[in-house]
Order: C-alpha cells, then sequence, then structure tokens
C-alpha cells in the first residue's frame, strides 16, 4: 500500500508539518515586523471590531453608521477581542489557528 491509502497514519505527521510552517510563518513576520494581515478585508473587520467595542455600533467612521461589514459574526467576534484587551494581532491570529 502506498501513502495515499493510509490517510490516518500520516496524519499527525501531515498536523505537525502545518502547525510547524504556520508557527514558522508567524515567527517570521512578527519579528520582521510584518506582523499585520494580508487582505484588506481583514484590516475592515478590524476597524469595525475596534468601534463596536468602543461605541457599540457597527461602524467604519465613528459617527456614520454603516453596513461595510460583510462577516458581521466575525466582526463581532474580533470584538470580543477588544474588550477583553487582549492584542488584535494576537486574538486574530488565534481565532484564525483554531478555525482552522
Amino acid at each position: 500500500m502506498n501513502w495515499l491509502t493510509r490517510p490516518r497514519r500520516w496524519f499527525p505527521i501531515y498536523l505537525a508539518l502545518a502547525a510547524g510552517l504556520l508557527a514558522g510563518y508567524i515567527l517570521v513576520a512578527w519579528y520582521s515586523g510584518d506582523s499585520g494581515f494580508p487582505l484588506d478585508d481583514a484590516w475592515i473587520h478590524q476597524t469595525y471590531a475596534r468601534n463596536f467595542a468602543e461605541t457599540g455600533r457597527g461602524e467604519y467612521v465613528q459617527g456614520e453608521p454603516s453596513a461595510g461589514s460583510t462577516s458581521p459574526l466575525w466582526t463581532l467576534t474580533i470584538a470580543l477581542g477588544y474588550w477583553l484587551h487582549i492584542p488584535y494581532t494576537w486574538w486574530t491570529w488565534g481565532l484564525g489557528v483554531l478555525s482552522l
């Protein structure tokens, strides 16, 4: 039998490899000062989450309500990190890893 026919046997190895690559990417990004997010949607969600945590309203610009968040549940989940005073990059990356 080849490795494709025994996925359970190789799963821990694949999982460890994926976790190692992810950890390496995060460490390199963190130490190089580039620990942000790769897409503008991530920053848009951060802005909505921060404003929601501060004002309790869904706004991109404070004082101007808008409906630009394409994923309100994700925005509320990120806002929880702001309420708990957890650094937004750690909170969001952690949620991403747990979601994965």
